[in-house]
């Protein structure tokens, strides 16, 4: 049978899993007529660069473009939008964004071997039979 310390391994490993890289420890920003402020006032934004937290973005009215969260969300920034980097992406805050489609099915895995694993830890089969 199985121990509980391998079930409680078992169940941090998973939880931990599920939880996930919330916080945007980086952030990606992609698009055209972006300017970002990064601490240093707004600068135009060439094809690509590196957000953290509290870095913001604001499209011009003929730009857009998408910030691309460590955890695979995705936040759209439209014609006009000041957007400005959090700690926890739109998808990990419960609001509005694009989770990365990779991501789900990770997380729908993992969910689904977490409630295997503790279906067969709970069952508690023994080898005695259990009528006469």
């Amino acid at each position: 049978m199985i121990s509980i310390r391998v079930a409680a391994a078992i169940a941090a490993f998973a939880s931990s899993v599920l939880v996930g890289p919330g916080a945007a420890d980086a952030a990606t920003l992609t698009g055209v007529g972006l300017m970002a402020d990064t601490g240093n006032g707004y600068h135009n934004v060439e094809l690509q660069m590196e957000l953290v937290p509290g870095n913001s973005v604001i499209a011009n009215p003929s730009g857009s473009g998408e910030i691309r969260y460590a955890d695979g969300c995705i936040q759209k920034v439209n014609p006009g939008d000041v957007v400005v980097v959090k700690e926890l992406s739109p998808c990990a805050a419960g609001n509005s964004g694009t989770a990365g489609s990779t991501n789900m099915l990770i997380v729908g895995g993992v969910v689904v071997a977490g409630v295997v694993v503790g279906a067969v830890l709970l069952s508690g089969d023994s080898d005695k039979p259990k009528s006469p």
